[in-house]
């Protein structure tokens, strides 16, 4: 993954999240990101699969290494958090977003 771009990242839970009311992926790195589940697609075939897009403007602000955790809740109350991964974002030589 290259920074100032637009990929798509591929998580596999060891369980399904899909059914918690709340769930919130943060990507902390130079700068915070938070993505809401109204971002998140899951797989209709696997529900421990999601994906979701970073923007141009996200990976730039986060600088070339992100801290990932998954935290949900369920409409109980009841709260999980995953682990910390890390995500490595390369260089790109001009900054900025590109427009079309």
């Amino acid at each position: 993954m290259r920074r100032g771009t637009t990929p798509t990242i591929r998580v596999t839970t060891s369980i399904d999240i899909s059914g918690f009311s709340r769930i919130v992926v943060t990507l902390k790195g130079d700068a915070e990101v938070d993505i809401e589940k109204d971002r998140l697609t899951f797989d209709g075939d696997n529900a421990k699969r999601f994906w979701f897009t970073l923007t141009q403007r996200e990976t730039i602000d986060l600088g070339p290494v992100a801290e990932v955790q998954i935290r949900v809740v369920s409409a109980e109350g009841m709260a999980r958090a995953s682990d910390i991964g890390k995500l490595r974002f390369g260089r790109i030589l001009k900054r900025g977003v590109l427009h079309a």
